[in-house]
């Protein structure tokens, strides 16, 4: 993560973050070889836009309360080697496998926001976006496991 110095640039970067997020679902969702992997990859770009309207909403000082419920992780996408990703070399796998790793970085992100956070609605917010990440993830991670590491 880039050396962010104030509140702003915290929000900007975590608003960028889940632009990309919305914009890497709904090109993998293009990509999709089957309508129920598509239909995924549109739902979560959903939930990311839905982030990124709650941080723009922050910013906008319209803070709302937000509930977190922990999820079991996998641990898949930490045993996963990075990948460089490129059209040329596309595959579910790999696709599969920068999603998690995207979703791990932004879970992780956010987990340090909230614990850095001093205001108690600011520190929900970031408790629940890390939440909300880690379902993600572990979405992903189900998908991998029954698609990927069933098949091998």
């Amino acid at each position: 993560m880039k050396d962010l110095k104030t509140f702003d640039e915290i929000l900007d970067f975590a608003i960028s973050l889940e632009e990309k997020a919305v914009l890497f679902y709904n090109d993998l969702a293009n990509k999709a070889s089957t309508p129920t992997v598509r239909q995924t990859c549109l739902d979560l770009a959903k939930e990311e836009q839905g982030h990124k309207d709650k941080l723009e909403d922050v910013k906008n000082i319209k803070i709302a309360d937000f509930e977190v419920t922990p999820v079991d992780n996998l641990a898949i996408a930490e045993v996963l080697q990075d990948i460089n990703f490129s059209d040329a070399d596309f595959s579910y796998q790999k696709a599969l496998t920068l999603a998690m790793k995207r979703e791990k970085f932004s879970m992780e992100l956010y987990t340090k926001l909230a614990s850095e956070a001093i205001d108690s609605k600011l520190k929900e917010l970031f408790s629940y976006l890390a939440a909300e990440e880690s379902k993600h993830k572990q979405q992903i991670e189900i998908e991998y496991d029954e698609v990927i590491l069933r098949d091998n």
